[in-house]
């Protein structure tokens, strides 16, 4: 019986670490997959490199030159408001 007990707990304890390695694996791919910077317009609109977005837009790696007041939603959770025309923002930081 006790040798019996034994596998059975091994068992259980291999397919555990399966779900947690499942787990940790899905966590790491939806943090890698996360936008870097989020623009959202403060107004109706916000314009991107000289492309009109009304919407929140997600930014990766680059310079950009954003025209009109937007919210930035930086990567692990900070928030900047920026109530400047004309401004220009630099993406350096890569995942």
């Amino acid at each position: 019986m006790p040798k019996i007990f034994v596998r059975v707990i091994f068992y259980l304890i291999f397919l555990v670490s399966i779900f947690l390695l499942i787990l940790s694996v899905r966590f790491v791919l939806k943090i890698k997959n996360a936008p870097l910077v989020v623009v959202e317009p403060l107004g109706k609109a916000v314009i991107v490199n000289g492309k009109r977005f009304e919407g929140p837009l997600a930014l990766k790696r680059g310079r950009y030159l954003i025209q009109g007041e937007s919210t930035l939603k930086i990567f692990g959770n900070r928030i900047r408001i920026v109530r400047i025309p004309i401004f220009e923002v630099e993406i350096k930081w890569e995942k």
